[in-house]
């Protein structure tokens, strides 16, 4: 299935290659600093202006599994924080990764057929 071609303003990484060693130097930096990596940082260190801009580059081909491999790390790196404890890590595990602390229940109500005559 080919990409469709866009028009507009030129790619800020002309292919994966290029792409795949800035976001390994965002892990670097991140590592080196003992920080741990958002998509927010990842965007920023790519010379992006948004986080859309960082998911528009997931829907071309191209450049699709970078971008979800670079995703799953930074998830891992969140859930390995987690084990530390913290409430920030919980908050990015809940809003970025689709984890919930929330319990669920399932009611089941019977209701029988009632007759009620009444006498004069």
């Amino acid at each position: 299935m080919a990409t469709e071609v866009k028009t507009g303003r030129p790619l800020k990484y002309a292919n994966k290659e290029e792409l795949d060693f800035a976001i390994t130097t965002y892990f670097g930096i991140c590592e080196g600093n003992d920080e741990v990596p958002t998509m927010a940082g990842l965007a920023y260190h790519l010379g992006f202006l948004s986080r859309s801009s960082l998911f528009d580059y997931k829907e071309r081909d191209e450049f699709s599994a970078s971008i979800k491999r670079a995703r799953l790390y930074i998830e891992s790196k969140w859930e390995s924080a987690s084990l530390k404890g913290g409430g920030g890590v919980v908050f990015w595990m809940k809003n970025n990764a689709g984890y919930t602390d929330k319990s669920e229940q399932e009611v089941t109500q019977t209701v029988k057929n009632l007759t009620v005559e009444f006498c004069e």
